[in-house]
């Protein structure tokens, strides 16, 4: 029965194809302009009916079953056993009820406190580095200021993996339709996201999330062992003293109303938003601030006064949170080389700083980094 659906799942069926096939989870999020967690909640419940079912790509797609079929054709003002019925105009208007005075887009289901920006369209500076400021605050209180760095810039790197994960997934399925397979898929990714250590099954969990957070991070490690290992750090998420789950529910929540895909969130914009979270974090931090961050111009000025050039091989012996490695590529690219040939180097002795360092480059492009 469709009235006992909530609004949110109404929405999914009536967007959904009628014959059956799927969809991305991408473009029909962006289409009902619903977030993202509302819509992995929505899902689940339509799954859990029998309505839909995840296609291809570990749930990176959504397709109606038989049952969705039948409830879709009602939403078009049709039963499948008489055709003569006439076809209402729009179902989507017909399955999403508006709120009083307001579009079905601007509906209760808008639930984060920091505006998002219109479906589609790409962050600017100033929105992400707002939102990303209004997560890492969500835990202010119960986390002192001068470790948020710690569970910040993992979530954030999480996120988007998952997001460019899914967008990955959907250009897999766009060029090869029915012909897609894990083999060509594979192809497609620049990660391996192992099965249950999506985003969204994160959003699913409902007891011990810190615990069921450092398992997926770590299978993720183990499922990247070149690239990877090790780039989540040392948090132990499912310290309740140190992070009380609600502090770390608040968190989920803040980010899980961003999407962080590369379409959204360029390399540049992310890098440049990570870059000012980490002076953020340098001001909130105090004395401790000389163990992780350096000013820019002073790293700068170091890092023109070295005059990097595109064949060179970069190395820094106490290399913080990465900067001096991340302005040496600018310096390159901005005077028109390229980093193809160029090889990066580090040592850092705090392993969460190190994690911090490695997510940085990753960030900036600087994948190849030792």
């Amino acid at each position: 029965n469709g009235e006992a659906l909530p609004p949110e799942a109404m929405a999914i069926i009536a967007g959904l194809p009628a014959d059956g096939h799927t969809t991305g989870n991408i473009s029909l999020r962006n289409q009902l302009g619903m977030p993202p967690e509302r819509y992995v909640d929505a899902g689940a419940v339509l799954k859990d009916l029998g309505l839909v079912v995840a296609g291809r790509g570990r749930g990176g797609s959504l397709a109606l079953t038989l049952a969705g079929q039948q409830l879709r054709a009602s939403l078009d003002g049709k039963s499948t056993g008489d055709p003569a019925q006439a076809t209402s105009a729009d179902p989507l208007e017909a399955a999403v009820p508006k709120a009083e005075g307001r579009d079905r887009d601007d509906a209760a289901w808008q639930s984060t406190p920091v505006p998002a920006p219109a479906s589609g369209t790409a962050l600017t500076q100033q929105e992400l580095e707002s939102r990303l400021w209004a997560a890492a605050n969500s835990l202010r209180g119960p986390v002192d200021p001068s470790d948020f760095k710690a569970y910040i810039f993992p979530l954030l790197f999480f996120k988007r993996i998952c997001d460019a994960w899914d967008e990955e997934f959907e250009q897999a399925a766009n060029d090869y339709d029915d012909l897609l397979d894990d083999e060509i898929e594979a192809d497609y990714h620049r990660f391996v996201v192992p099965e249950g250590c999506h985003w969204d099954d994160l959003r699913r969990l409902a007891d011990n999330v810190g615990v069921g957070l450092q398992r997926m991070l770590q299978r993720i490690e183990q499922a990247n062992p070149e690239t990877l290992a090790g780039v989540f750090g040392d948090v132990q998420w499912g310290n309740k003293d140190k992070l009380p789950e609600t502090a770390l529910l608040n968190l989920i929540d803040a980010f899980g109303s961003l999407d962080l895909s590369p379409s959204r969130v360029g390399n540049d914009v992310l890098g440049a938003a990570y870059e000012y979270l980490l002076k953020q974090f340098a001001d909130s931090s105090g004395a401790k601030a000389g163990e992780f961050f350096t000013p820019r111009a002073v790293v700068r000025l170091l890092t023109r006064s070295l005059d990097p050039r595109p064949t060179d091989s970069d190395y820094d012996p106490a290399c913080w949170s990465g900067g001096m490695l991340v302005e040496a590529g600018n310096e390159v690219i901005e005077a028109g080389g390229s980093l193809r040939q160029m090889r990066f180097y580090a040592q850092e002795v705090n392993l969460t700083t190190a994690a911090i360092a490695r997510m940085n480059l990753y960030l900036h492009d600087i994948e190849d980094a030792k």
